[in-house]
């Protein structure tokens, strides 16, 4: 009888699987799950179990006085949803956003928690859920007013896969980036702002972490496409045009490597080459004709590299071109 009243005077269940992860309680998050509480139900968050556990992961593993798994919640969540037979897979609900447009691996990666996206990963989440931005503009917060005068709300975009978070935090991981790519992260997925994680990886601009060659290489290695523009590099651009823009000979000789076409005419009709002769980087022109890069070549904005040396008055690139066989 003690224990009927027990139950009646329980907190309903969400709430006490709420508490239960947030206080790493894990023998009264057993006692609700053995009650059949419902895994993809969210706070006024939107933060479902899995969201909390995640979350919770990422506090203990931060909090070194902390002992104990900080995936135990995650795994009986996990346990719970493979055996009581329900309709939501573990990838479903992995996959669930909350109101920040944040699924439980977009968590995990973000707070760097690898083992927590290994977990997550090898029990079927898909790495290319895209997070969704919660600005008011682009959220569906906002409409516009059809012919007949009803207002059609704007849907929400996809912006930024695990990838992409992985990528977006302080100092970014090359394990988590290896372990994303290892299990068909898509490489040439786009954000809001039309970047890829290559862009990111080489970030000239400096608006997240800068230029990381390794994880960059990484990218090309796995099918990442360097003829991409964005909003930052310009969608005419492709990487190999922000790399000689930037005078960043590095990035540059590492997308040579990686047969990145020398003579692809960029924003405005500009080749690489073209642009490197515009501002006289000498080691990025010397980089572009070792690739193969033809000085004669006339580029669709009208001249060719040779002419706008000799119109910007570049005598020392006139003489490595003066060097070099004209072209047949």
């Amino acid at each position: 009888m003690n224990n009927v009243q027990f139950v009646h005077h329980s907190p309903p269940l969400p709430v006490l699987v709420r508490r239960a992860i947030k206080t790493h309680d894990l023998a009264k998050l057993r006692y609700a799950l053995d009650y059949d509480a419902d895994l993809s139900e969210g706070d006024q968050h939107g933060r479902t179990p899995f969201h909390l556990a995640a979350t919770s992961a990422v506090a203990m593993a931060n909090e070194t006085h902390v002992k104990g798994d900080s995936l135990a919640a995650v795994k009986m969540l996990m346990r719970f949803a493979e055996l009581s037979g329900s309709e939501h897979t573990i990838e479903d609900l992995c996959g669930e956003l909350d109101n920040n447009g944040l699924n439980a691996l977009h968590i995990l990666v973000q707070g760097g928690h690898l083992d927590g996206a290994v977990l997550l990963l090898e029990a079927g989440a898909d790495p290319n859920v895209q997070t969704y931005t919660t600005n008011e503009y682009l959220s569906g917060e906002w409409g516009q007013t059809k012919a007949d005068g009803a207002m059609e709300r704007l849907r929400p975009r996809g912006d930024r896969t695990a990838l992409h978070v992985a990528l977006c935090v302080d100092d970014p991981s090359r394990e988590m980036v290896q372990l994303l790519l290892k299990n068909d992260a898509d490489v040439n997925v786009r954000d809001l702002d039309n970047r890829t994680a290559l862009h990111l990886a080489l970030d000239f601009q400096e608006n997240v972490n800068g230029v990381d060659l390794e994880i960059a290489e990484l990218l090309l290695g796995h099918g990442a496409d360097p003829s991409l523009g964005s909003n930052e590099i310009g969608m005419a651009n492709g990487c190999i045009h922000a790399a000689v823009d930037s005078g960043d000979v590095a990035a540059l000789s590492l997308l040579l490597r990686h047969d990145v076409s020398h003579s692809t005419a960029g924003r405005g009709g500009w080749t690489p080459l073209a642009l490197a002769t515009r501002t006289g980087n000498i080691k990025a022109i010397q980089a572009l004709l070792a690739a193969g890069a033809d000085p004669d070549l006339k580029a669709p904005m009208g001249k060719s590299a040779r002419q706008i040396a000799q119109c910007n008055k570049r005598p020392k690139v006139l003489e490595i071109f003066a060097s070099r066989s004209p072209s047949l």
